[in-house]
C-alpha cells in the first residue's frame, strides 16, 4: 500500500475573506480597489500554507483559472489539470462561466477523467486513477440536498468495477455526517471525517461541509483541519491514507 496525502480546499476565488460578514464586505472591497494585487497576495499566501503541508494530491474548488493562484500551485506541483466546475451544463454558456473551475495538482501524473453530473448547475466530476485497484473522485456538490443525494449516488454508481474509492470534496452538508447515513449504507462507505472537522466558516467553524469518503479497504490514518488559513471562507482538510 502506498501512503498518500490528500489536501482539499475550496479556495473562494482568492477574494481573501474568511467567512465572518466583515470578511466578506472588507475582501471585497480589498479586491476591487486592487484586484491584481490582492489576488496575488492571497494566493501567495495560500500557496505558501499548502507547501507547508507538502500533500502529495490538491483538489481546489472554487479556482479561477485566470488566478495566479494557478501559477503558484503549478510551482508546486509537476501536474495539473483545470476544469471548468459546471461541466455540461447549460451555465457553461454564460460569459464568465469559463473561468470558473475545479482543480487537479499532483506530485506524479495520474490518469484523470473529467466527467459530468446528470444533475445540477455545477456538473463537473474529477475521476481520477491512483491505482489499479482505487479511484479518488472530487467535486463541488449542489446545496440542494435532494440534488446532490443524487449526485452522490451517480459517484456511488460508477463503482461497477468494484474499486476502491475515496469521495471528496465541498459537499455542501449544512446539516452535518448524518445526512450521509443512508448513502454510507447502500454503497458500504466509510466517513473519514468526524464531527470535529469543522471547516466552515473558517473565522469560527460550525459545519463539516468538506468531507472524504472512502471504502472500508482504504485505511484512514489521520484527518485534519488546517485551522490556520483563514484566507476563504473555507479551512483547508486533508486526509492521511494508504490507497491499495
Amino acid at each position: 500500500m502506498n501512503k498518500t496525502k490528500i489536501l482539499i480546499f475550496n479556495c473562494a476565488h482568492c477574494r481573501g475573506y474568511n467567512g465572518s460578514i466583515a470578511g466578506y464586505i472588507f475582501g471585497w472591497i480589498r479586491y476591487c480597489i486592487s484586484p491584481k494585487r490582492r489576488d496575488k497576495a492571497v494566493s501567495k499566501a495560500m500557496a505558501d500554507c499548502i507547501n507547508r503541508e507538502n500533500p502529495d494530491i490538491c483538489f481546489i474548488s472554487e479556482l479561477l483559472a485566470k488566478s495566479s493562484f494557478v501559477d503558484e500551485l503549478r510551482e508546486l506541483f509537476s501536474f495539473n489539470c483545470i476544469s471548468m466546475k459546471y461541466g455540461d451544463s447549460w451555465f457553461k454558456h454564460l460569459p464568465f462561466s469559463g473561468n470558473h473551475c475545479n482543480g487537479f495538482f499532483a506530485n506524479e501524473q495520474f490518469p484523470v477523467l473529467n466527467r459530468n453530473f446528470k444533475y445540477g448547475i455545477k456538473r463537473h466530476l474529477f475521476d481520477i486513477e491512483l491505482s489499479n485497484n482505487t479511484s479518488i473522485f472530487f467535486s463541488h456538490l449542489a446545496v440542494n440536498r435532494s440534488t446532490r443525494t443524487k449526485q452522490i449516488e451517480q459517484i456511488g454508481d460508477l463503482n461497477s468495477k468494484g474499486v476502491n474509492m475515496i469521495m471528496c470534496g465541498d459537499f455542501n452538508i449544512y446539516g452535518g455526517l448524518k445526512e450521509l447515513d443512508s448513502l454510507k449504507k447502500k454503497y458500504d462507505f466509510k466517513i473519514a471525517n468526524t464531527d470535529s472537522d469543522k471547516t466552515f466558516p473558517s473565522h469560527k467553524p460550525r459545519h463539516i461541509l468538506d468531507v472524504f469518503l472512502c471504502s472500508k479497504d482504504i485505511d484512514v490514518h489521520d484527518v485534519r483541519v488546517i485551522s490556520s488559513m483563514q484566507l476563504s471562507d473555507h479551512l483547508p482538510i486533508i486526509l492521511e491514507c494508504s490507497i491499495p
